[in-house]
């Protein structure tokens, strides 16, 4: 009578480092007696199961900042050997529908994610990417599925300052009071940079500087001539960083503020004698 046997080796195989490894089975067949004990060997064979670590994900930085079309710079890497390499495929998520740029996609150790974000609105977002690490099989398939990473990228809106008054007339030695404020929200505030341009060497006082938001350019000028000048002042906005550093910029404003000269009167003549009951003129018409 003919037998055919069928069974399987169910091992549960673990491996708790980050390094392949391997189990070798020796396999002995034999046939049995009437009394179902083992009676003649056969050949034995050998069969080697590798056993793949759970593959790991690294990313670097794991939390970023960047300006509105700047382009993310996420490198992956990882501690995990495995018999046939690593992999990692990664999913993006933004914040609201202002943010955009982000994309999906499969990279290997030593790649980046690369993408060029942007925010279109007044405030910050931010893309979220979920990063899953694969370890692959001998054609080169995703197999064993490690636990995956989340990175948090925050995208910074284009900064913008108001500048009131845009436009100023002040007198010689008075004092400016440019108010400087912003419809931007950064993560982490934003600030000005001005500079400033007199109109010739007879207007002074201006300065250069940095300010906050809600503070004033307060610059007293002068102005040594008889005729009017100006200043020009260029306002820079700016996000800054989590070390309060300036980081990305916006467009920058220009203001005009006139400089008066101090006014002055001449009298002619400038000391005179008239008669009881004659005529003063301050002008050189004739006498009638």
């Amino acid at each position: 009578r003919q037998m055919c046997i069928r069974d399987s080796i169910e091992d549960e195989l673990t491996n708790s480092d980050d390094t392949f490894g391997w189990v070798d089975y020796e396999i002995q067949p034999w046939t049995l007696n009437a009394t179902g004990t083992q009676k003649c060997p056969g050949v034995a064979i050998s069969i080697r199961v590798w056993v793949e670590p759970t593959p790991k994900v690294t990313a670097t930085p794991a939390l970023d900042t960047v300006c509105n079309g700047e382009t993310t710079d996420i490198l992956l890497s990882t501690v995990t050997s495995s018999t046939n390499g690593v992999e990692f495929t990664y999913s993006s998520t933004p914040s609201d529908g202002t943010i955009g740029g982000n994309n999906s996609g499969t990279l290997t150790p030593g790649q980046s994610i690369e993408d060029q974000l942007t925010n279109s609105d007044d405030t910050f977002g931010w893309v979220d990417y979920e990063i899953q690490p694969w370890t692959l099989s001998a054609t080169g398939t995703q197999k064993c599925p490690g636990v995956a990473i989340s990175v948090r990228v925050w995208v910074e809106p284009t900064p913008k300052v108001t500048a009131t008054p845009a436009l100023d007339t002040v007198c010689n030695g008075e004092i400016t009071d440019i108010l400087l404020t912003t419809v931007t929200s950064s993560t982490n505030g934003v600030e000005f940079t001005y500079s400033s341009t007199p109109s010739d060497g007879t207007i002074g006082g201006n300065t250069d500087g940095t300010l906050s938001p809600g503070q004033s350019i307060e610059d007293e000028l002068t102005n040594s001539d008889d005729t009017f000048g100006w200043v020009d002042y260029e306002i820079q906005p700016w996000t800054l960083s989590a070390t309060g550093t300036q980081k990305c910029p916006g467009g920058t404003i220009s203001v005009r503020v006139w400089v008066e000269p101090t006014p002055k009167v001449t009298a002619t003549p400038a000391l005179d004698t008239v008669c009881n009951g004659c005529l003063l003129y301050t002008s050189d018409a004739a006498d009638e």
